[in-house]
């Protein structure tokens, strides 16, 4: 009996989920000229919430049955939106450069196998290490031309360290106790999660500063259609491929990202950089060889 082939556009989710991801990053940009970077993820987690929570009402999709499911789905939510975007967020509206945040995430991927292995029992191949390895290597080489760091901004990159630890261990948090989340109910209640913990530094130390211009309205309604699919779709890799391979993907966020405000905002891109775009593709394929 032979094995039912998988559907034509599987192998394409994960191209999408790059592209998107990477998008994110040039809507951010664009949207922090007009609001403080709390004000806008409160607006970006609380619409989308009522988005999905609508969607979710009107599929009449399952809800978590006892207090502790619901528990580990808003714990989940907010590693995975509050405590991750909100220290970028802020890094990027304080000046953190762009390469700094890249390289920082580029040790998402060696993070996660280093944990899946020890928490999930994930066995990571030694081809998969070196993969992982020259990923960094090749982000580096990325963004080498936008690492300098302003020691005055050490508190910003020290938040852009949590929100790579928060990520890494929302998502294998995920994958362990939430396995069976509905993905409408459950990101609905993940982004109300995340929407009232965003609440306090906004109320705290950041205030309401809004400029509706069309461009911050387009980037936001960006944002939040984005936030929708980019979390179902991470969640719906993690469901069917081990963490380290998924996490891998990452590797390729900042070259696209490039690649993207080269386009955008005619950001310059030198031999150094298309070269470690090419070392990039390598160790992605490389850590995500089965």
């Amino acid at each position: 009996m032979t094995a039912a082939r998988e559907p034509a556009w599987v192998p394409l989710v994960p191209v999408v989920f790059v592209l998107l991801w990477s998008s994110g990053f040039v809507a951010c940009k664009a949207g922090l000229v007009h609001a403080g970077p709390f004000t806008m993820l409160f607006l970006r987690f609380l619409l989308a919430g009522v988005v999905i929570g609508a969607l979710a009402a009107l599929l009449r999709a399952p809800w978590p049955g006892s207090r502790r499911e619901v528990g580990h789905i808003v714990v989940a939510g907010i590693l995975l939106h509050a405590t991750y975007l909100g220290p970028n967020f802020y890094a990027v509206s304080r000046g953190v450069p762009v390469g700094i945040n890249a390289l920082v995430g580029a040790l998402q991927p060696l993070l996660t196998a280093v944990l899946a292995s020890r928490f999930l029992g994930e066995r990571v191949r030694p081809l998969q290490w070196v993969g992982l390895v020259l990923g960094v290597a090749g982000i580096a080489m990325v963004v080498s031309d936008r690492i300098a760091f302003d020691l005055a901004l050490w508190p910003e990159f020290l938040g852009t360290l949590v929100a790579l630890v928060s990520i890494t261990v929302g998502t294998l948090y995920q994958k362990h106790y939430c396995p069976r989340m509905d993905l409408r109910s459950g990101t609905a209640i993940q982004f109300a999660a995340a929407t009232l913990l965003t609440a306090v530094p906004l109320v705290l130390f950041e205030g309401w500063e809004v400029d509706w211009t069309p461009g911050f309205a387009l980037a936001l309604g960006y944002l939040v259609v984005l936030s929708i699919a980019l979390y179902a779709i991470l969640i719906w890799l993690f469901r069917r491929g081990a963490a380290t391979r998924v996490a891998s993907l990452f590797y390729l966020v900042p070259p696209v990202t490039s690649a993207a405000t080269w386009l955008v905002f005619g950001e310059q891109l030198g031999a150094l950089a298309l070269a470690g775009m090419a070392v990039t593709v390598i160790a992605v394929a490389l850590a995500t060889r089965k």
